[in-house]
């Protein structure tokens, strides 16, 4: 199965806005610009980063939000990053992120407020709804800012490529013997795609999405659709754990991410803004152990373009 035809079957979208009255917030406000962002957590709890492109005017009050000291500067914008908890209303993130089938599709700031995109399967769309509902009724400051069918990857990817360039990157990993989920795919469904929730991480693992070519019977993947044999599951692989790991510390979003299977090698699919690949794959080639086969190989790397969309 091609990568661009599973991407459908989360065929929900849903956007919501959260008002922030914290001091950075009230400085973004006033450039009247699009900042984009990237949320995520990890051991040490829930984070949003911030990217500042270098081509933003330097008003007085972007001149303070750079002053800070934690600021990381990278060739085309700066970054800053906030933990959640010091974000107000910020919780409903966290709870919507943690149900079945829900991906994010990317999160930006506009104004003062805060805008999360997600995709989620028509078949929860009732418990999404109670949940949208509870957070509308008990807070103010949230609002739901869209709800409709989700756009196909081409659409969205090239959409953030036509803002900033993105890149795809394409790597391959030998199928370590303890990852059952993937071992199980192997064996029993190579054509599977798997949508990687690489934002979220729990002591199981990253969370994923499988979108299967035929129903699957294994304990460690519960069934979101049946019917569309789309399945929900973890990996713990040290080479996705510690890529995902490096990726945030550097500071690099990732756009989507992906995985299938040729043969006994796991292909990860990537896709990050194109200033950062250098970086990234400078990441992705430290990986592994150092012992025979453990490092990832590159198999593919390139700006979106239409001969990507042929094979994808």
């Amino acid at each position: 199965m091609k990568i661009s035809d599973a991407y459908g079957k989360l065929d929900r979208r849903c956007v919501f806005a959260i008002r922030q009255k914290s001091e950075v917030f009230r400085l973004i406000s006033k450039l009247g610009e699009r900042i984009q962002t990237y949320l995520y957590d990890d051991d040490e709890g829930a984070h949003l980063q911030l990217f500042f492109e270098k081509s933003t005017r330097l008003t007085r009050d972007l001149s303070v939000i750079l002053a800070r000291k934690d600021v990381i500067e990278k060739s085309n914008f700066y970054s800053i990053s906030e933990k959640l908890d010091n974000i107000s209303g910020l919780s409903p993130v966290s709870r919507i992120l943690e149900m079945a089938s829900v991906l994010m599709n990317g999160s930006h700031v506009f104004g003062d407020e805060l805008f999360v995109d997600f995709s989620f399967h028509h078949s929860l769309l009732k418990e999404v709804n109670g949940m949208l509902s509870e957070f509308t009724r008990k807070d103010k400051n949230f609002r739901i800012a869209g709800l409709e069918r989700t756009r196909t990857l081409k659409n969205r990817l090239m959409e953030n490529h036509e803002k900033t360039p993105v890149a795809v990157i394409r790597y391959s990993v030998k199928i370590p013997r303890d990852i059952k989920v993937a071992n199980f795919l192997m064996e029993h469904d190579p054509g599977a795609v798997a949508e990687i929730e690489t934002r979220h991480l729990t002591g199981t693992g990253v969370r994923v999405l499988i979108y299967a070519t035929k129903a699957l019977d294994f304990p460690d993947v519960h069934p979101i659709s049946r019917e569309e044999n789309l399945y929900e599951g973890y990996f713990y692989e040290k080479t996705l754990i510690e890529g995902r790991r490096r990726g945030n510390e550097a500071r690099i979003p990732r756009l989507a991410y992906f995985i299938t299977i040729e043969g006994q090698r796991m292909i990860d699919t990537t896709f990050v803004p194109a200033a950062e690949a250098d970086e990234y794959i400078r990441i992705l080639m430290s990986l592994g152990d150092g012992a025979a086969g453990s490092r990832p190989v590159l198999e593919y790397y390139s700006l979106l373009d239409d001969e990507v969309w042929d094979w994808l």
